[in-house]
């Protein structure tokens, strides 16, 4: 199952989305997007189920994609936030449909935590929930 898992990492850092990106390929689906804009172009064209954002980039910041995906549904897909702590405030961004913040630098294991944690609660039961019946 995990490695039908599809993750959007979405950073205008090349080195840290690629390298981020390199490290969730071990275990899942990943594609890349260095904006948000082009987050958005991407999450309209592949049935993405995880998104990892930067907040603070040119041509569509973190914020700015939360707000298009739960325009679009706001059940779906996750958006765990990956930031300097002087970004956005925990708080502010859970408020606004986050589902978590992840500080930068952070530790892999954390990241994967929360990745499973989200594939258990939110991912698979959301699957779940959309399968027709036969």
């Amino acid at each position: 199952m995990e490695n039908e898992i599809l993750i959007l990492v979405v950073d205008d850092d090349e080195t840290l989305r690629n390298t981020l990106g390199d490290m969730l390929a071990r275990k899942y689906k990943v594609l890349r997007a260095g904006s948000g804009y082009e987050a958005i172009e991407v999450i309209k064209k592949n049935p993405v189920d995880i998104v990892l954002s930067d907040v603070r980039m040119p041509q569509g910041s973190g914020v700015d994609l939360l707000n298009w995906i739960h325009s679009v549904n706001p059940d779906y897909p996750v958006v765990v936030f990956v930031s300097g702590h002087t970004d956005i405030k925990e708080e502010a961004a859970i408020q606004a449909g986050a589902h978590s913040v992840i500080a930068k630098p952070f530790k892999s294991k954390a990241l994967f935590e929360v990745i499973e944690k989200i594939i258990q609660t939110q991912v698979l039961p959301y699957r779940a929930s959309q399968k027709k019946p036969a």
